[in-house]
């Protein structure tokens, strides 16, 4: 039965050992550790279409100091605003979003994961279409 949440091993009823790590990518590595993937998904944010607006009063110290770096940086206020944001954004996600699930949804979840996995026609012509078009094996 599962006890408890974060970087614990749980042994289920199937005696089946599983070992869940914490969901904060910060947690124990040196800062900036988590920067690739953060930069990878915040770009993938940036490729997004802009279709909502987002209004907001700041101090104008910080609007003039953040005119100042993005002119800096060749990016207007708005393209280094939408940056820094989608970073953000990127990087607290992951320590923000958390599931709860009760001792019978951890096992319901651990008896899909450890079942063996269902071969439809339609993944296997996937797979072999697949290797045929990476070339590999």
């Amino acid at each position: 039965m599962v006890r408890s949440f974060g970087r614990h091993t749980y042994l289920n009823p199937y005696n089946i050992r599983t070992t869940v790590h914490s969901t904060d990518m910060r947690e124990g590595q040196p800062e900036g550790e988590d920067r690739p993937m953060a930069a990878s998904t915040a770009r993938a944010y940036l490729d997004l279409p802009a279709d909502e607006r987002f209004e907001s009063r700041i101090p104008g110290v910080l609007k003039r100091h953040a005119e100042m770096v993005a002119r800096a940086k060749g990016e207007s206020l708005s393209e280094y605003v939408m940056a820094v944001l989608a970073e953000r954004v990127a990087v607290d996600i992951v320590s923000t979003q958390k599931i709860h699930l009760l001792a019978t949804e951890q096992l319901a979840l651990l008896t899909l994961l450890t079942a063996p996995a269902v071969v439809t026609p339609q993944l296997a012509a996937a797979s072999n279409s697949a290797k045929a078009r990476f070339n590999y094996e």
